[in-house]
């Protein structure tokens, strides 16, 4: 008799210094564990900082986005990491910064069921839709954040122009002032 497992996929942006500028890069990964998918995500963090990976210490267990118990657990992890890497293919050609948390087609280590090739088109359209989502409030949140700078300089400018009237009033009256005691 096959054991259930928890398959889950954990999906994160992270801020990257990319020539001088921050940019975000998008990281995803898909697995299955016999535990808790949040512990088996908080040893993959952990496991970064004692071991060399080709990827980053980021996701951890606050980015699981899926998570769903199946029996032909092999197989159905395989799918999602078909899936995974297809969404990684689509936004990498679409400009996107993608890192997946995956060793190559070729490493058997991220291959459960390499005989497996199925591509589930609802994850790849979840992931490609997360991706936009936090690109949109990224782009909303940069928005709000310029329209408050471009009030606060108009309160500068506003400020600056009283000032200035100020400033002249009191020289004229200083002049006036300077010429009644001289």
């Amino acid at each position: 008799m096959k054991s259930k497992k928890n398959c889950y996929i954990a999906f994160g942006a992270f801020g990257i210094a990319k020539e001088g500028l921050m940019s975000s890069r998008i990281e995803i990964k898909a697995g299955s564990t016999s535990g808790s998918p949040r512990i088996r995500m908080s040893a993959h963090k952990s496991q970064y900082f004692a071991d060399i990976h080709d990827y980053s210490g980021n996701l951890g267990a606050d980015h699981l986005i899926y998570q769903k118990s199946f029996i032909d657990s092999s197989s159905r992890e395989q799918v999602l990491i078909n899936s995974v890497r297809k969404a990684g293919k689509v936004l990498n050609s679409l400009g996107y910064s993608i890192l997946l948390h995956h060793a190559d087609k070729s490493d058997k280590r991220s291959n459960p069921a390499p005989w497996v090739t199925k591509v589930d088109s609802r994850i790849v359209n979840m992931l490609i839709k997360k991706v936009s989502n936090h690109y949109e409030e990224k782009a909303n949140k940069s928005t709000r954040e310029l329209a408050t700078l471009k009030a606060n300089i108009a309160k500068l400018e506003s400020q600056a122009y009283r000032d200035q009237k100020v400033a002249h009033s009191f020289a004229r009256k200083a002049n006036k002032a300077l010429e009644r005691v001289a």
